[in-house]
């Protein structure tokens, strides 16, 4: 007498885990390859793969098909977190819930910024937050040159007041600063690092005093600026986020072209040698 228990697949195991006399014999295609009314259940390989909720397949690989919950929760013990679930309902959003609130195979991917970050033609819908805590010196450096122009100067400003009100910014775990260039000789150093009392302040400041100016796109003497006029917190996290469209205004030639795209990178390197972290 041979007795068959019915058993969860791993790959390649070398068991009968449907109990049809065969062994290893189904690929991991959600099709049932042995005509067996089952689907995936017996595999010979498995390859862990971005799951579609419900599909039948063992996306993780762990001889479970489907078997997450939406919920945060490892609920299988594998070390991984709903990677294999068999519904995704909608649900409100609570920032860094580790949940796919809005069921698009993504978790925790918008930034509360009033924008569709994710293209999914919806905004603010599945929203990180961030650890509490989470400290910085953040230096904003907006080209104000012509090449820029006012309109969309204005609009870079105003994604940084957006920006500026989701961070930790009244108990200084996040340090601001501000910097404009393209009017003068030298980058404007709008708002000094933490100069400011509160949120409140540092938005009025920047919306009262980083103006447009016009010139030519002088992103390197900014840089040079960035690291060398603010007054950046012993160990902390050095960030610098530029905006500029990077283009030459001045009659230039080939070779000194070369020379100013060379000395930009020398002032890149440079900021980076110094811990600062530069994002455009």
């Amino acid at each position: 007498l041979f007795l068959c228990v019915e058993s969860p697949a791993f790959p390649n195991d070398g068991q009968d885990n449907d109990c049809d006399g065969r062994v290893d014999e189904e690929a991991q295609n959600y099709v049932d390859d042995d005509g067996d009314g089952l689907v995936d259940e017996d595999t010979s390989s498995c390859f862990a793969q971005r799951q579609s909720y419900g599909d039948g397949v063992d996306n993780d690989c762990d001889g479970l098909t489907d078997e997450e919950e939406q919920n945060g929760i490892d609920d299988d013990g594998d070390g991984l977190i709903d990677e294999d679930m068999g519904r995704c309902y909608l649900s409100d959003t609570v920032g860094d819930d580790g949940i796919d609130n809005d069921c698009d195979f993504e978790v925790d991917e918008e930034i509360p910024n009033g924008i569709d970050d994710d293209n999914d033609g919806r905004i603010d819908e599945d929203i990180v937050e961030g650890p509490p805590g989470c400290e910085m010196d953040l230096v904003f450096i907006l080209d104000g040159s012509w090449s820029i122009g006012e309109i969309v100067f204005e609009e870079a400003k105003q994604y940084i007041l957006d920006t500026i009100e989701f961070l930790e910014v009244d108990d200084y775990n996040v340090s601001v600063a501000l910097m404009t260039f393209g009017g003068g000789c030298a980058a404007e150093l709008v708002v000094q690092m933490g100069d400011y009392i509160n949120q409140t302040e540092l938005a009025d400041t920047i919306m009262m005093t980083a103006n447009f100016s016009g010139g030519l796109t002088k992103t390197k003497q900014a840089l040079y600026a960035m690291q060398h006029m603010v007054y950046y917190r012993e160990n902390m996290t050095k960030i610098g986020v530029i905006f500029t469209d990077g283009r030459k205004q001045s009659k230039v030639n080939v070779a000194t072209t070369n020379v100013t795209d060379e000395n930009l990178l020398e002032t890149v390197e440079e900021a980076l040698e110094a811990d600062i972290q530069l994002y455009s």
